[in-house]
């Protein structure tokens, strides 16, 4: 009997092995058609996974419909407009991306779902999730049946652990759009925390197609002031614990937002946030100052804020005055603000891993990105070179906008 389950282990132990070794080698080809397919030379057999630098975008280089795209960025860190690979494939808008922290999958508003609604909301934007490395075609843009619906939102920003994601909506769930720009805040919009997988647990377990319609802990509204104020674009700190939006009255409406201000909300590891008052801090905390109550016309607006890796800055895009938006960013410790560009309308900041570049997209004819290198010094980060990236030579003739810096498992 001892002779017997021995052997049966030795068995079980070499097809064990075997099967390991099979896996293995199939992980090494995908790895390697990926790699093949983001312009990269393969790694060594032996090489384990690691995290490259690369930049999420949306396009219209290759159609008439907004799709997101990867670009990847040189061994310097400089990133590579040659390099590209087309990530969504479909006749829907896609765009405001975001890399999960691990480098593994992609968040992205889309207008699929509304889009050809009666009456047309083609301004309205559902989130989807998709994993970033497409095991049945690596070398092609990821099938929309491995895309997978979350719920109705935008500007979604994933937590550090890249559990989590905040993003906007409506509170109601039914509420209109208040611009018609893409992604849009609502006329009763607050902020959500959303864990994505036990979301897709709902969805599947509830067969519905939107894990909001299932009450539960794995969505959270963490604003509640849909009925007051709005809350929009919000982006969480790469140490979870403080998440970044704009804050607008409610009663705001048209085009543009002439009160909004930023604010910095403190969260826990969940991203429910820490009561007011803890520590004697105010929660959340007002960051910028620009509106004034007795101007009957002011022109100022913050909008789409992002974290510095190092916490220390906010960068977002401004208005001031007759100028349209530049890119600015604000010191988190002494509130000071500072202005990087001027000329042309600018928008939708990211910053590069390390913190010395910023990308954003230009309002050219078509819209391109560009990008800035900075030096810091005690007066905060200043402009060294401000180039262009992406333009007709390099990328055809469609718009380029939307940028999300992050890192890509390959």
């Amino acid at each position: 009997m001892t002779r017997h389950a021995s052997r049966r282990d030795t068995v079980c132990g070499r097809r064990g092995g075997a099967t390991i070794r099979r896996v293995a080698a199939r992980s090494v080809l995908v790895a390697a058609s990926i790699a093949a397919g983001l312009g990269l030379s393969p790694a060594p057999a032996h090489a384990q996974p690691e995290l490259r630098s690369a930049i999420a975008f949306t396009s219209t280089r290759d159609a008439s419909s907004a799709e997101v795209y990867l670009m990847w960025t040189t061994p310097g860190g400089a990133p590579d407009p040659a390099r590209t690979h087309r990530l969504t494939e479909n006749d829907s808008a896609d765009g405001f991306a975001a890399l999960s922290p691990d480098g593994t999958r992609i968040v992205f508003g889309s207008d699929r779902i509304t889009r050809n609604l009666v009456p047309l909301h083609p301004n309205w934007s559902d989130l989807y999730v998709m994993d970033l490395h497409d095991t049945d075609e690596p070398d092609h843009p990821i099938p929309d049946r491995q895309q997978q619906h979350l719920t109705r939102g935008g500007s979604a920003s994933w937590s550090p652990d890249g559990k989590k994601i905040v993003f906007h909506a409506s509170q109601s769930g039914t509420a209109e759009p208040k611009i018609t720009q893409p992604d849009p805040v609502t006329t009763d919009g607050d902020l959500f925390v959303m864990d994505v997988d036990e979301c897709l647990k709902v969805i599947q377990r509830n067969r519905v197609d939107d894990c909001r319609k299932v009450a539960g802990p794995h969505v959270k509204n963490i604003t509640n002031n849909g009925d007051q104020t709005i809350e929009g674009d919000p982006d969480w700190s790469r140490d979870g614990t403080r998440i970044v939006y704009v804050r607008h009255a409610a009663t705001d409406v048209g085009m543009f937002t002439p009160d909004a201000e930023l604010y910095v909300l403190r969260v826990n590891p969940d991203g429910t946030p820490v009561p007011n008052g803890q520590d004697g801090k105010e929660n959340p905390e007002r960051l910028t100052f620009n509106s004034d109550p007795n101007d009957l016309n002011p022109d100022v607006e913050e909008r789409g804020p992002t974290w510095s890796p190092d916490g220390a800055y906010v960068a977002y895009a401004c208005k001031r005055g007759a100028d349209p938006f530049h890119i600015c960013v604000v010191n988190v410790a002494t509130k000071v603000e500072k202005t990087l560009t001027s000329g042309r309308a600018e928008l939708t900041p990211t910053w590069s891993p390390d913190g010395t570049q910023i990308v954003f997209h230009g309002n050219t004819i078509p819209n391109q990105l560009y990008r800035l290198s900075l030096r810091f010094d005690q007066t905060g980060p200043t402009v060294v070179s401000n180039e262009q990236l992406t333009n007709a030579g390099n990328s055809g003739p469609g718009a380029n906008v939307i940028a999300s810096w992050g890192k890509v498992r390959v």
